[in-house]
């Protein structure tokens, strides 16, 4: 694998990159299809590859996600114009230089279009100025209108995302109301489903006689979750999530609470199927 990277970046630099091959140190170099000054870097993030300019010919390598922020960024490009010589950007500017390529970022932009959002809210680096995506559904907090329950935003070559529910619950007026909406939501749906939560199967495969804890099946532990979730809402209290390690000290603890046949915090020695993962649970 080292080897066929090693050769893939040789056969870019050598020629889908446009190196020069000058006997005389050059004055400029063509690379990721735009013309750089010595000093000069270009970023091509749809490709991973990073190229700068040198008096030997353009240099590029893997691209490691991150942009300098002295660099201005050209339709997912960038473009370190700190290290452009003084004479090289003043002629840039006057459009005098023939081979200085096209430096305008907003035509060039308009001639790509955005990559797609990612499919979760995104963190880290992001090579789409101004990009937003949004995620969740819309909704009213009373106070305004929300086009989506969080909005993330590419500014500075960086993600930046607003969870716009923090925003509404900040707001006196909007907590209240979107309170309001989300209890009466939730209970109207746990109303709706109480038929069909008693007809789920739970698909357990433990044994109490032989106090074994077993597991129960995926599709139990996501409707007891999201079950669960559903009346820490109605007591205004703050959605949780499962862990493998704390499933595993709940089935010991629903082990022992069913041998027990009754519910306790204090599990004892004395209760049949105890076990330290069952006390640590309860």
């Amino acid at each position: 694998m080292a080897s066929w990277r090693g050769g893939l970046w040789a056969a870019l630099c050598a020629g889908a990159l446009g190196c020069d091959g000058e006997a005389e140190a050059p004055a400029s170099c063509d690379a990721l299809g735009q013309r750089l000054a010595v000093g000069e870097r270009a970023v091509d993030p749809e490709i991973n590859v990073e190229c700068t300019c040198t008096a030997d010919g353009p240099r590029c390598q893997p691209w490691d996600g991150t942009y300098d922020a002295s660099g201005p960024s050209d339709g997912g490009r960038l473009i370190d114009a700190g290290a452009v010589p003084p004479d090289a950007r003043a002629a840039a500017d006057q459009g005098g230089a023939a081979d200085a390529g096209p430096l305008d970022a907003a035509t060039d932009r308009d001639a790509r279009p955005p990559p797609p959002c990612p499919t979760t809210r995104p963190g880290g680096g992001c090579a789409a100025p101004d990009q937003q995506c949004l995620y969740g559904e819309p909704f009213t907090c009373c106070v305004r209108d929300y086009p989506a329950e969080q909005v993330c935003t590419c500014v500075g070559n960086r993600w930046q995302c607003v969870d716009h529910n923090a925003t509404c619950l900040a707001d006196p007026v909007g907590r209240a109301c979107r309170r309001e909406a989300q209890v009466c939501e939730t209970w109207q749906r746990l109303q709706a489903d109480r038929g069909a939560d008693a007809r789920f199967a739970p698909a357990w495969d433990g044994d109490v006689a032989q106090c074994i804890a077993g597991d129960m099946g995926d599709a139990w532990r996501q409707r007891a979750l999201a079950r669960l979730n559903d009346w820490r809402l109605l007591a205004d209290l703050p959605a949780v999530t499962t862990t493998l390690n704390r499933d595993e000290l709940a089935q010991a603890c629903a082990l022992a609470i069913h041998a027990r046949g009754g519910i306790t915090h204090t599990l004892t020695p004395a209760d049949p199927c105890y076990s330290e993962d069952a006390a640590r649970g309860a």
